[in-house]
C-alpha cells in the first residue's frame, strides 16, 4: 500500500511517499513496516514478502535469546531491529543518524509495540568523535554515506556509548565506515565478545578487515548478501574455539538437511507433473 507522505500519523515532516508493508514471516506475530516507496530496501521487502537480508538474520538468530542485547548500527527503517525484538524478544539499541529515516524507524517501532525493547539513538558511529553530514543515495537510503568534518550529525563511538548489558550481537552496516565503527568499539568488543556482522564493499576494505579480525581474536564464519556481509565469531579462548566448531558443524548439518529436503520436494513435484502429464495424455486419447 502506497501512502501519501502526509498521511502517516506520528511521522512529522517526511519528504517521501511511504509504502506500508505487512509481513507474516514470523510464526508468532504479524509485523508492519513503513518504508520509503521508491527505496531499494522497501522494494526488496515488498517483492520477497519477508524481512530484508533474511538469510543473514536467520544466521544471527541463534546467538541471541529473550532479553539479550543487540546493537544495530545503521538501523535504517528498523528491519533488523524489529526482527530481533519481535522474533526473539531481544533488547535492541538502534543507531540511525538520518533524521527523516530515524522518524520512520521510530514509527515502525511504535506500530509494532516494541517501544519497551528497542531504544533509538540518533547519532552516527565511527572511530572517533566527530561531526558529519549525510550524502544521500537516490533510490537507496540504506546507502547514504557519512562525510566527516562538517555538518550537524554527531558521530560517537561504541566505546563512548553506555550499554546496560552485555552485547550479544553487534550488527554494523555503516556504508564504508564499518571498520571505523569496529575500531571505535574495540574495548566493548574485548569485554563482551559479541557475534559481529559487518559489510565490506571493496577488496582493500576486505584486506583491512581480515587483518583486524586476526588482531582482535575473531574469525570469519559466513558470508551473506549482495554486498558482502560477513559473520564474525570470537576465536581466541578454548571456549570460543569450541563454540565456533559447534556452529560450523551445526551449519553443515542444517545445510545438508535443507539440501535433502529440497531434493525431496523436487522429486515430489516431478512425480506430480509426471502424473498430470499422463492424465492429460489419457484425456487426449479418449
Amino acid at each position: 500500500m502506497t501512502l501519501n507522505k502526509s498521511s502517516v500519523e506520528g511521522l512529522g515532516e517526511i519528504n517521501q511517499d511511504l509504502t506500508k508493508l505487512e509481513l507474516n514471516s514470523l510464526h508468532n506475530r504479524k509485523v508492519t513496516i513503513y518504508g520509503v516507496s521508491d527505496d531499494h530496501i522497501t522494494k526488496t521487502i515488498q517483492e520477497s514478502n519477508t524481512f530484508y537480508e533474511w538469510f543473514l538474520l536467520t544466521a544471527l538468530q541463534p546467538f541471541v535469546s529473550a532479553g539479550g542485547l543487540v546493537v544495530d548500527v545503521g538501523a535504517n527503517i528498523g528491519n533488523h531491529s524489529i526482527y530481533f525484538a519481535a522474533s526473539k524478544g531481544a533488547k535492541v539499541v538502534a543507531f540511525e543518524p538520518q533524521p527523516q529515516i530515524a522518524r520512520i524507524l521510530q514509527r515502525n517501532i511504535e506500530v509494532n509495540f516494541l517501544d519497551n525493547l528497542v531504544e533509538i539513538r540518533r547519532c552516527a558511529l565511527g572511530e572517533a568523535r566527530a561531526v558529519a553530514h549525510g550524502q544521500l543515495s537516490k533510490g537507496n537510503f540504506g546507502a547514504t554515506k557519512m562525510i566527516l568534518g562538517e555538518g550537524d550529525i554527531q558521530v560517537s563511538t561504541l566505546d563512548d556509548e553506555n550499554f546496560n548489558d552485555r552485547v550479544r550481537i553487534l550488527k554494523v552496516d555503516a556504508e564504508g565506515m564499518d571498520l571505523a565503527v569496529l575500531r571505535g568499539g574495540e574495548s566493548l568488543i574485548e569485554r563482551d565478545r559479541p557475534v559481529i556482522s559487518c559489510e565490506v564493499s571493496s577488496a582493500s576494505d576486505l584486506s583491512e578487515l581480515t587483518k583486524w579480525v586476526g588482531e582482535v581474536g575473531y574469525t570469519f564464519a559466513g558470508k551473506y548478501n549482495a554486498t558482502p556481509t560477513f559473520l564474525l565469531l570470537p576465536f581466541r579462548s578454548a571456549t570460543e574455539i569450541a563454540a565456533y566448531n559447534r556452529y560450523v558443524s551445526t551449519s553443515m548439518v542444517n545445510s545438508n538437511l535443507m539440501a535433502r529436503d529440497q531434493a525431496y520436494r523436487i522429486n515430489v513435484l516431478a512425480s506430480r507433473v509426471s502424473a498430470l502429464e499422463e492424465r492429460i495424455k489419457q484425456l487426449e486419447n479418449r
